[in-house]
C-alpha cells in the first residue's frame, strides 16, 4: 500500500512539473490573449502572444472548434462558427525544431461590432484633390481592402489596394488623395473588402461634386441596358423625391427609387422611349433604348 501511494505521489509530482514546464514555454508571462468578436454575423477570435509560427487551437466546452497558424509575431485571427460560442480555452503548439507548448491564456468577453469599417468620408481640399479617409476596427490576414472610384456611379475601378498581413482589432486609419479628381465633373468612391474566404462586401458609396462644374447631366444617356442612371453635378442632399420627378411624354409620372449615392433606378416595367427628368428648375431629357 505504501509503495502504491509513493508511486502515485511521484506521478503527481511529475505531472505538475511537466505542466509547469509547458506553461513556462509561453513567450509571455501573461500567456496567450484571445479576443473574440462578432461582425455582421461572422465570428473571429484575435490571438496575440502565441508561440511564433505555431499551430493555435481554440476550444469550447465540447472540444476543438478551429485552428490557425500564428505569424512570426505570434498573432493570428481565426474565424469560427458563431454557434460555437463561448470559446473556453486556447493552446499554442510548435514541433520544429523542438516541441514547445503554451496553454496559459486569457479570453476577453465577446465583442459585437457593427462593421469592420468604422468610418468612410470624402472631402475636397484647396488643391482640388479628393481626400478619402477611412478607418477599420478589425483586420485579418489575407484580407484585401480596395478603394474604388467611378465617374458615373455604375462602373468602378480600383485606385488603391491594401493587403492585410496580420490580424488586428485596433482601429487603423487610412488616407488616400485622388490627384486626378480635378479633371472630373464628379466622382463616386466606395470601399471593397475581400475576406480570406473570398466573400466580398462594399461600403456605402460617397459622391463628390467638383465645384468648378455647374452643369447637371444624366449618365448614361441613352440608357441602353438596365434601368439605372446617375445624376452628375448634384450634391447628395439634392437627390431626393421632393426635388426630382420623372414623366413620359404624355405627362404620366414614372415612379423611381434612389438606389445609391446620386443613382436613380426606374421600375422594370418601363419601356423604351423618351422621359423628362425635372430637378428643381432644370429639365433634362432621358432616352431609354
Amino acid at each position: 500500500m505504501k509503495k502504491t501511494l509513493r508511486a502515485f505521489f511521484l506521478i503527481s509530482i511529475c505531472l505538475i512539473t511537466e505542466f509547469s514546464h509547458l506553461s513556462a514555454q509561453c513567450p509571455s508571462s501573461v500567456g496567450i490573449l484571445g479576443s473574440p468578436v462578432m461582425i455582421n454575423g461572422s465570428c473571429y477570435i484575435n490571438i496575440q502572444l502565441a508561440i511564433p509560427n505555431s499551430t493555435v487551437s481554440v476550444y469550447n466546452s465540447f472540444g476543438l472548434v478551429m485552428q490557425g497558424t500564428a505569424n512570426s509575431s505570434g498573432n493570428v485571427a481565426i474565424s469560427y462558427p458563431c454557434s460555437a460560442n463561448p470559446i473556453t480555452s486556447i493552446t499554442s503548439v510548435i514541433t520544429n525544431p523542438a516541441l514547445q507548448t503554451c496553454n496559459d491564456f486569457t479570453i476577453t468577453p465577446l465583442q459585437i461590432l457593427p462593421a469592420k469599417l468604422r468610418s468612410f468620408t470624402v472631402s475636397v481640399n484647396e488643391q482640388r484633390k479628393a481626400v478619402i479617409n477611412w478607418a477599420t476596427v478589425f483586420e485579418a490576414p489575407n484580407e484585401k481592402i480596395e478603394l474604388e472610384k467611378s465617374t458615373d456611379g455604375i462602373s468602378f475601378i480600383s485606385i488603391s489596394a491594401i493587403d492585410c498581413k496580420e490580424s488586428s482589432i485596433a482601429e487603423r486609419k487610412y488616407t488616400y488623395e485622388d490627384m486626378s479628381f480635378f479633371a472630373d465633373p464628379a466622382a463616386y468612391y466606395r470601399i471593397k473588402l475581400t475576406e480570406a474566404d473570398g466573400k466580398i462586401s462594399y461600403s456605402k458609396t460617397v459622391y463628390v461634386s467638383n465645384s468648378h462644374s455647374t452643369s447637371v447631366t444624366l449618365y448614361p444617356n441613352p440608357l441602353r441596358s438596365g434601368n439605372k442612371f446617375s445624376l452628375l453635378g448634384l450634391k447628395p442632399a439634392e437627390i431626393n423625391s421632393k426635388n426630382i420627378s420623372i414623366s413620359d411624354l404624355t405627362g404620366r409620372n414614372i415612379p423611381f427609387s434612389i438606389s445609391a449615392a446620386n443613382s436613380i433606378e426606374l421600375p422594370p416595367a418601363v419601356t423604351a422611349g423618351i422621359y423628362i427628368v425635372r430637378i428643381n428648375d432644370k429639365i433634362l431629357k432621358l432616352i431609354k433604348e
